[in-house]
C-alpha cells in the first residue's frame, strides 16, 4: 500500500508543514553548479528549510563549494540499472521523510519515483500528461535560456503556491551559488603566486581539461595541448601564467608540459596543489583571470565572479554562459553547423573543426576580457 501513498498530490501546501526538502539534480559537476541558484532562491524566502541535494556519484565533489546546503547525497546513477536506481532512490527518499522535493530531468518515470517515495509536495519539469498528474506543480523547460535561469523556473514553481501573492522573483542572480573560499586556502595559494611581478602583469590561471566521462562518450570540448602550450608561451611574455588540472586532466597536462621549455619564466605548474573543488575555488579567487573550456571549472569561476575566458567548440555558449562583462567567449564564428552538441547530435562529428581556434583568437579574447574588467 505504501506505493500508493501520496498518489494524488495536494493542490496546496502550507509553509508551516515544510521543514525538510530534497533537491535532485542529474548530471555532472557543471550541471549541479548551474542548478545551485535554486538553493539561493529557496533560502531567500524560506531560510529555515533543511535542504538535502541529491547528485550523481561522479558529482559528489561539488559538496565542498555549494552554499546553504545542509547535506549532499550521492546517487549511484552509473552503477545501477534504471529500475535498480529507482528502487534505491525511493527507499532513500522515504527513509529521510522529506516534506517537499524538486527534481530536474524530463523523464516521466521521475514523477512515479517521487510519488512512490511518499513526498507530498512534488515539483519538476513538464513531461507526459499522466506523469504531470502525479506532480504537485510542473513548469516548462526553457531550453534556450541560460541554464541557471532555466533551473530557477523550478524554484518559482515550488515557491509560488507556498508564498502566495507575496511571492516576487525580483530578478535574483542566476550565477552559480558557491561558498566564499576558505581563508586558510586563500592564504596558501597567495604564497604560491610568482613574486615580484611588475604592476602591468596579471596572474592568469589555465584549466585545460574536461571530464573523463565526456571523453568516454565521444564528447570533446577541449583545445589541443599544443595550442595551450603556445598560448602559455605567448602569455608568459606579458603575464604570470599558472597551469592547474584534476586527475582526469593529467594526459592533457603532460602533453602541454612536454611542449614547454624547462625553466620558463613567469610560468608555474600548480597541478597537484588542489585536492578538492573547495581548494580550486580558493586558487581561482587569488587570480586576475581564469582561462577554461566548457567544463565544471568554468561554472565555478563564473560563480566566483572572476574574469573568465571561456573556450567553446560544439556546445552552445548562450545556454551555458550568462551575459556578463566578466566572461569572454572565444569560438569559431564562421561555421554554420555550430553549435551542434545536444541540439543536433549527442557526440562530436568526425571533423570537429569547431575546436580549431587559433592562439591569436584566444590571446585577443584575453586582452578584451582584461580591458572590460579593468584588470
Amino acid at each position: 500500500m505504501w506505493l500508493l501513498e501520496g498518489f494524488t498530490p495536494e493542490p496546496t501546501k502550507r509553509i508551516k508543514d515544510m521543514h525538510r526538502i530534497a533537491l535532485i539534480c542529474y548530471g555532472g559537476l557543471g550541471d549541479v553548479l548551474l542548478f545551485s541558484p535554486v538553493v539561493r532562491e529557496i533560502k531567500r524566502w524560506l531560510p529555515q528549510l533543511h535542504i538535502t541535494v541529491y547528485v550523481e556519484a561522479r558529482s559528489a565533489g561539488v559538496s565542498t563549494v555549494l552554499a546553504d546546503v545542509d547535506a549532499v547525497m550521492s546517487m549511484p546513477v552509473q552503477a545501477l540499472s534504471r529500475p535498480a536506481l529507482a528502487k534505491w532512490l525511493v527507499k532513500d527518499l522515504r527513509m529521510r521523510h522529506f516534506d517537499g522535493v524538486i527534481s530536474t530531468g524530463t523523464n516521466p518515470l521521475i514523477a512515479g519515483v517521487l510519488t512512490a517515495a511518499g513526498i507530498a509536495y512534488r515539483v519538476g519539469y513538464e513531461s507526459q500528461p499522466w506523469a504531470m498528474k502525479l506532480m504537485s506543480h510542473t513548469t516548462p523547460v526553457k531550453r534556450h535560456a541560460y541554464a541557471g535561469e532555466m533551473y530557477l523556473e523550478l524554484a518559482k514553481a515550488f515557491l509560488r503556491p507556498l508564498i502566495g501573492p507575496a511571492y516576487e522573483f525580483n530578478g535574483i542572480s542566476t550565477l552559480p551559488y558557491v561558498k566564499a573560499p576558505n581563508d586558510e586556502h586563500v592564504q596558501r595559494f597567495e604564497t604560491l603566486k610568482i613574486a615580484r611581478l611588475p604592476d602591468h602583469r596579471k596572474h592568469v590561471l589555465i584549466h585545460p581539461g574536461v571530464s573523463r566521462v565526456s571523453q568516454q562518450k565521444g564528447i570533446y570540448k577541449d583545445w589541443s595541448p599544443a595550442k595551450w602550450a603556445q598560448f602559455i608561451l605567448d602569455l608568459s611574455k606579458d603575464h604570470a601564467v599558472y597551469l592547474i588540472g584534476g586527475p582526469d586532466d593529467q594526459p592533457a597536462v603532460d602533453a602541454i608540459l612536454k611542449d614547454l621549455p624547462e625553466g620558463l619564466a613567469h610560468f608555474k605548474n600548480l597541478v597537484g596543489e588542489t585536492k578538492s573543488f573547495e581548494e580550486l575555488a580558493a586558487l581561482m579567487s587569488v587570480m586576475d583571470a581564469v582561462c577554461v573550456v566548457d567544463s565544471a571549472p568554468l561554472h565555478l569561476s563564473i560563480g566566483l565572479d572572476k574574469p573568465t575566458l571561456a573556450f567553446f567548440g560544439p556546445t552552445n555558449n548562450a545556454v551555458l554562459i550568462p551575459e556578463r562583462d566578466s566572461v569572454q567567449v572565444v569560438r569559431r564564428q564562421d561555421l554554420d553547423c555550430q553549435p551542434c552538441l545536444w541540439a543536433v547530435r549527442q557526440k562530436n562529428c568526425a571533423d570537429s573543426t569547431c575546436l580549431d581556434v587559433s592562439v591569436e583568437m584566444m590571446r585577443d579574447g584575453l586582452n578584451q576580457l582584461l580591458k572590460k574588467t579593468g584588470e
